[in-house]
């Protein structure tokens, strides 16, 4: 498992048992073939559907398709060690690239475990849906309503910049410098 320090970055070590939170599984998993360079993280982002970057305190998700129960799983495990070893609140941000397909019913019922995992382990959620198009402002609003409706908060944005802005003041960081981050670290 990796070990996160508070100012992002990432070392070697072991983790604290989970505290007692919504979880998405137990599925032992070792960690992947992960790109070393600081603020990447090691199970989650040996998937090609989605990439995964620590900034500080904020934990961020690039995903390029609808993501498996295992991919989510994953992520979780990755999102509950950086809350516990930082011990500050962290802030959970997610891209919803612009060409990925419409999760399906199974997808979807995950995805709304992990909402519930972000819920409890995140201080706050930030989602940017891509695009400019209808479906992609509908998807913005099926979003966002089906959060309400499970008593999740999150804020949903059509681009990087809005929510970085928005997360930034929340987070305790620059602005500028966030989004600046997010697009290098999520896009690359």
């Amino acid at each position: 498992m990796r070990r996160f320090k508070k100012d992002g970055g990432t070392e070697a070590g072991s983790a604290r048992a989970a505290a007692e939170l919504p979880s998405l599984g137990d599925d032992d998993f070792s960690e992947g073939p992960a790109s070393r360079e600081q603020g990447r993280l090691g199970p989650a982002n040996d998937s090609p559907a989605l990439r995964v970057v620590t900034i500080h305190n904020v934990f961020a998700v690039r995903f390029l398709r609808p993501p498996s129960r295992r991919e989510l799983q994953r992520i979780e495990a990755d999102l509950r060690a950086m809350a516990r070893q930082t011990g500050a609140p962290i802030h959970y941000f997610a891209l919803i690239a612009n060409t990925a397909e419409v999760p399906s019913a199974e997808e979807r019922e995950a995805l709304g475990v992990f909402g519930n995992v972000v819920q409890a382990v995140a201080a706050t959620a930030h989602m940017v849906i891509e695009g400019d198009g209808f479906r992609s402002s509908l998807q913005r609003s099926v979003v966002t309503a089906t959060h309400l409706l499970r008593g999740q908060r999150v804020s949903c944005f059509k681009d990087l910049d809005a929510a970085a802005l928005s997360l930034a003041r929340l987070a305790g960081q620059d602005p500028a410098r966030l989004a600046a981050a997010l697009a290098r670290g999520l896009r690359a």
